[in-house]
């Protein structure tokens, strides 16, 4: 056992941002060249971005056929929370980054590639990645992209209460079982 503490970061639902933790983060992206890493992992949500960058007033974007670059803050909810995920990974590096309500201000459509990227990276960088979530899509999306991987990449926990004493009681689910859950219909969400 260690007496060294392990790196950690919260990722509130709000939609606000702390745009100077954001900056800190870019800065520590940049200096260990990850940055095409998340450029391809923001294309889930806009295709045509081709780079990002950190000037004197904030991160900004180019986008294929826009006469300049747009600011960070002018894009919707959904990209910046993405771009805020992702630049933060970096910096818990070895530890353990939590995100409620991982779906906040994004479209169904992007939650396996999202997790794609959040579990590739996370891999890479040794993160244990604890989400929460009320979105059935968001669960499917999470098995289906964990289900590829080796086992033990992903778990599920449900939160129940028990009956008769109000405890809460946490009920996990491997992959498989997960999968055979929504197979079947069961409500899986707490």
């Amino acid at each position: 056992i260690t007496d060294r503490l392990l790196p950690t970061l919260s990722i509130g639902s709000s939609s606000s941002f702390n745009y100077s933790d954001m900056n800190q983060n870019f800065s520590l992206v940049k200096k260990k060249k990850r940055i095409a890493t998340i450029v391809t992992a923001l294309q889930i949500i806009e295709p045509r971005l081709t780079d990002i960058s950190l000037l004197s007033d904030g991160i900004y974007v180019d986008v294929q056929h826009k006469p300049q670059l747009i600011p960070l803050t002018t894009m919707g909810n959904g990209f910046q929370r993405i771009a805020n995920l992702l630049l933060a990974l970096p910096s818990v590096s070895n530890g353990l980054l939590v995100i409620d309500g991982i779906e906040d201000s994004l479209h169904f459509s992007v939650h396996g590639r999202l997790w794609e990227v959040i579990a590739s990276v996370a891999e890479k960088l040794n993160i244990q990645i604890f989400a929460t979530t009320y979105s059935l899509e968001v669960i499917r999306a999470a098995n289906m992209v964990f289900s590829k991987m080796k086992d033990d990449q992903f778990r599920y926990y449900r939160l129940d209460r028990s009956i008769g004493t109000e405890t809460v009681v946490a009920k996990k689910y491997s992959p498989k079982t997960l999968q055979a859950a929504l197979d079947m219909g069961y409500e899986v969400r707490g």
